[in-house]
């Protein structure tokens, strides 16, 4: 027989029991340590004067710029880090001081040609592995990026004294995270559907090109030239001065828009329905084409694609197109597209060949108000 006192400790056992052998969630973690990307331009104007004035040895600093939560700063060596590159452009990238933990990373240097895109040489070493370096003991660069004498052959490269070089860092902290996860997810077995990214963009291509269901017929300026077929839905949700104009017209309409060269206004319909722009075969043409949407959108209140066609035109500022690029930026309130002409007219030499160009008098003519802005500048 079993005591009440032994049954009530017999009974607590076998409970203890069943939750020791009851199988407990278990819990999950990660240890993080992922690299930071990130790319600075450098731009070099007055080529012949920084060869003539800076030695061997001697470099010119570039800006500070970030990445990774650190400050970084290019280092320029027109005629070579030392003697045995002394014939050729030398470019490094370092630290700035004042980072007490270890900091690792790789550096990918190129020349851009006139258009922003990178130029191969027999110096280009992009197709190589990168070398990790540790920055707090070494900077990283090329000693020979391209010889001065290759340079100054160059068509592509260097153009009114002026180049390009772009660094391409990538930044590895010593700073390891840890963080909890969901036991759940990490164990969850890989789904079995892939699913595609959207294919709407496509979809809505082929309705502008197929033109069917099409109910509205568009014109452009006075004259009868070629005429736009589009739908009334796509226009109004994506333009509200076109779902103004729309609302007043029967259906189908006939609507007849403000004067536009043909090529760019199809690269308005190619947005309006896919939210992309359509490639352009020369630079030229992408430059032009993205001034004359900027204007578009604008006028249309399409707020996205005037963003990006100011960051597009912002990124192709040189001496040829400045003074024009920063009338469209007056004219239509660009304010990110004016500092950026305003800044890099701020150099006396680079104002002294823009005002040479028929785009000054452009400039002059369309945005006078601009010149006080350039003169207040080049006085501060």
């Amino acid at each position: 027989p079993t005591s009440s006192a032994d049954g009530s400790t017999l009974n607590t056992y076998h409970v203890l029991l069943a939750a020791l052998r009851r199988r407990l969630p278990p819990s999950a973690s990660a240890i993080v340590l992922r690299p930071t990307t990130g790319s600075h331009l450098l731009g070099i104007d007055g080529y012949t004067n920084t060869k003539s004035i800076i030695g061997t040895g001697e470099s010119i600093t570039s800006r500070k710029f970030d990445v990774g939560g650190r400050k970084w700063f290019m280092k320029y060596y027109p005629n070579g880090y030392d003697d045995d590159c002394a014939d050729s452009i030398s470019v490094y990238v370092d630290v700035a001081a004042g980072y007490d933990r270890r900091v690792a990373g790789h550096v990918r240097l190129s020349l851009l040609d006139h258009a922003g895109k990178p130029v191969s040489s027999p110096y280009d070493h992009s197709t190589e592995e990168p070398e990790i370096i540790d920055f707090k003991a070494h900077m990283c660069g090329e000693r020979s990026l391209i010889k001065r004498e290759e340079l100054e052959r160059s068509e592509h490269l260097l153009k009114d004294d002026c180049f390009t070089v772009r660094c391409d860092l990538t930044v590895i902290d010593e700073q390891v995270l840890t963080v909890d996860l969901n036991h759940q997810a990490v164990l969850a077995p890989a789904a079995a559907a892939v699913v595609p990214p959207s294919d709407l963009h496509r979809h809505l291509s082929e309705l502008l090109l197929s033109k069917e269901g099409a109910d509205v017929d568009i014109q452009l300026g006075d004259s009868d030239g070629e005429t736009f077929h589009a739908h009334r839905w796509v226009l109004a949700a994506r333009s509200p001065v076109l779902k103004a104009e729309l609302s007043a017209l029967p259906t189908p309409a006939a609507l007849r828009l403000a004067a536009m060269d043909t090529e760019a206004f199809k690269a308005l319909l190619h947005f309006i329905y896919t939210d992309t722009l359509p490639d352009t075969k020369k630079q030229e043409d992408e430059d032009t084409m993205a001034g004359q949407l900027l204007a578009a959108a604008d006028m249309y209140k399409m707020e996205r694609l005037k963003l990006i066609c100011e960051d597009k035109l912002r990124k192709r500022i040189g001496m040829g197109n400045v003074a024009i690029t920063l009338a469209l930026a007056e004219q239509h309130h660009c304010r990110v597209l004016k500092d950026a002409c305003l800044e890099f007219l701020a150099s006396p030499g680079n104002l002294k060949a823009a005002m040479a160009t028929d785009g000054f008098e452009h400039l002059k003519a369309t945005a006078p108000s601009v010149l006080m802005e350039l003169v207040m500048k080049q006085l501060a």
